[in-house]
């Protein structure tokens, strides 16, 4: 018995529902051979062809379609669906623009259309098809979740997250939108918040790589990095493969001393992604720090970013390889850059290499060395002293290796990080100092001062040593002024002992006893705050008294650079 068109139908929608395409795409010919213009069957085969990537033949009937009905919705999507997969995506737009002005009913019309416009970098065009379709609709939960990807990506992070908890509320176990809350905590550093949301992501799927290794990120900033490490661990035992978590957890272990594990961790990384910037750069910083400059050398190469480059400079400096030193230097100048590493390196090459160049950073950082006295305005033991030492005492706090550091410990991470209001006071008056020195120093010309970081991150550690205690000489490369607070200075039993000293160039053969002109000794005690540019080397002198030293060390550091070794991505 012959079969009508409407029996034909039926057959082949039931035969698409069970998932027997080939079933299917045979009915649907039957319906084409009786009737050729039958619009269902011309789309529905059409939907056949494309998903087995017979996009020409699929093309041909979406067409067939437009030609006889110029604006049926679904053959219009459909078309510019195929398009995107050719990566044609200018060419997708106007046939999504077609399907839904012709029904606005369909959220996935509203999706497709937004997330098109959103890879032509088409943002506010996308923003506004968004929101008509919540005005619409404001059940449309993936559209809610859409609008806040691109307004975290526009930087609108409180209406975003407004969008994503609405998300939640209309879908209670939406695993994305959570993940996404969560990197809106993370990114305005709300960190507990951010760690809730991340463990609910793990708790509605416990397989979400990238909620794990966000954790890890998360975990790290809050300064506990054995969970970090862990969490890092999960990731991978998921994704063996992940790229960004091989290089955390590479970053983890280099911060702990642990350099073979993390050069393991970064060889990894790049037998997945050979391009990947972290872990050229980081397995670049691990030679520079064990004095393999050739080495660190080739791998910063593969990077062409500031901090490679910056790190590159330092390599010839130390290599004491004049003439390339100087050309790269030249270029880093002409490029306009602008920072403590580039000011530093200018400064001691004029000693070193006999070389005079501007120095857009600071000329004579020795002048804009600073020493207040706290105790004279603030009630230094209670606001202070106390939130300090009962920090130290925190089973949370951890300490980082820290090779430069005789008989003492340094804090792991950023204090300012931790949920704590007697550190957030701290940090206000921090604040309060830092404008404080730039009033006093209003009429510099100097440039760290004239062109002082628009946004920045405070970030603080503590460094306690014992008797005998030192810091060797270092720059702060990332950070634009440096400061540090002398919780607790022990009586000094010579003329100098536990002082800091500040100085322009700290190697052999520029002895700092004949050349007074290139250092400057802060003669500290308990309650002083020193300011200095971070373009100068520190260190202190050893002390020689059984009572601990304690400072608070901080670092203004311009958000360009402010990055957490540990990251997102």
């Amino acid at each position: 018995m012959k079969l009508t068109v409407n029996q034909l139908l039926e057959k082949a929608i039931i035969a698409n529902q069970h998932n027997n395409l080939d079933e299917a795409e045979r009915f649907y010919q039957k319906i084409l051979e009786i009737e050729p213009a039958h619009l269902v069957a011309n789309n529905n085969l059409a939907v056949i062809l494309q998903f087995k990537d017979k996009l020409d033949e699929a093309e041909f009937l979406y067409q067939k379609i437009i030609e006889t009905q110029p604006t049926h919705p679904d053959a219009n999507h459909n078309l510019g669906a195929l398009k995107v997969s050719q990566n044609k995506i200018a060419d997708a737009l106007p046939f999504f623009k077609i399907a839904l002005e012709s029904n606005s009913n369909i959220e996935q019309f509203y999706i497709s259309y937004g997330s098109t416009l959103i890879r032509e970098k088409k943002f506010k065009e996308a923003e506004a098809i968004y929101r008509k379709a919540i005005e619409l609709e404001p059940k449309f939960f993936i559209i809610h979740f859409n609008l806040a990807v691109l307004l975290t990506k526009l930087g609108k992070l409180k209406e975003a997250e407004i969008l994503y908890r609405k998300a939640i509320t209309l879908k209670p176990e939406f695993v994305e939108a959570y993940n996404g809350l969560g990197n809106i905590f993370y990114q305005s550093n709300k960190l507990e918040e951010a760690e809730a949301s991340y463990k609910k992501v793990i708790e509605l799927k416990s397989d979400h790589a990238e909620a794990h290794n966000s954790l890890a990120a998360t975990l790290h900033k809050l300064i506990r990095p054995k969970e970090a490490e862990e969490s890092l661990k999960k990731t991978l035992i998921i994704n063996p493969k992940h790229v960004n978590a091989l290089n955390n957890l590479g970053s983890i272990v280099m911060e702990r001393g642990d350099y073979q594990n993390a050069i393991d961790c970064y060889q990894k990384a790049l037998l997945v992604d050979p391009n990947s910037p972290v872990a050229h750069y980081n397995l670049g910083h691990i030679f520079y720090t064990e004095e393999k400059y050739k080495e660190s050398i080739l791998a910063l190469r593969q990077v062409n970013t500031k901090k490679s480059r910056d790190l590159i400079l330092k390599c010839l400096y130390k290599l004491g390889d004049k003439s390339l030193f100087l050309k790269e230097l030249d270029e880093r100048i002409k490029e306009g850059e602008n920072n403590a590493n580039l000011g530093s390196l200018i400064s001691r090459s004029e000693i070193k290499f006999e070389t005079k160049r501007s120095n857009p950073f600071c000329g004579e950082p020795l002048k804009y060395a600073l020493k207040t006295d706290l105790t004279k305005e603030y009630d230094f033991k209670n606001i202070f002293v106390k939130p300090i030492k009962d920090t130290l005492k925190k089973s949370d706090i951890s300490s980082k290796r820290q090779d430069l550091l005789t008989n003492g410990e340094q804090t792991d991470g950023n204090l300012f990080n931790k949920k704590d209001d007697s550190l957030e006071k701290i940090k206000d008056i921090i604040l309060l100092e830092v404008e404080k020195y730039r009033a006093h120093f209003k009429d510099s010309n100097e440039g760290f001062l004239k062109n002082w970081p628009t946004n920045f991150e405070l970030k603080s550690w503590i460094i306690n040593m014992k008797s005998g205690g030192k810091i060797s000489p270092h720059i702060h490369d990332n950070s634009w002024l440096s400061g540090s607070i002398y919780i607790n200075v022990p009586p000094k039993l010579k003329t100098d002992s536990g002082n800091l000293v500040l100085s322009i160039i700290n190697e052999p053969g520029f002895e700092r006893e004949t050349k007074q002109n290139l250092r400057k000794i802060m003669d500290v005690v308990t309650g002083s705050l020193c300011f200095f540019p971070a373009s100068l080397h520190h260190h202190t002198i050893p002390f020689e008294s059984n009572e601990e030293r304690t400072v608070l060390v901080f670092d203004v550091i311009p958000d360009d650079v402010a990055t957490n070794s540990v990251d997102l991505n």
